[in-house]
């Protein structure tokens, strides 16, 4: 979840991300770095959603036994 949260600070908060695509301007190398680090931080927090949600389902279940 931390990965996700820094994921999306590095977005929404954080000035320029660095590198990217040689011949093509800045301004277009910010948005790809951007919505790249976007995609991975929505796939990461999604994935930390679904790992909690199992982890409290199998929590329940033995308690049920």
């Amino acid at each position: 979840m931390m990965l996700a949260l820094i994921g999306f600070y590095a977005v929404l908060f954080d000035g320029n991300i660095s590198g990217g695509i040689p011949f093509i301007p800045e301004s277009a190398n910010q948005i790809f770095g951007k919505a790249f680090i976007l995609i991975g931080a929505i796939f990461t927090g999604v994935l930390a959603i679904i790992a909690f949600k199992e982890f409290f389902e199998y929590g329940r279940y033995q308690k049920k036994k």
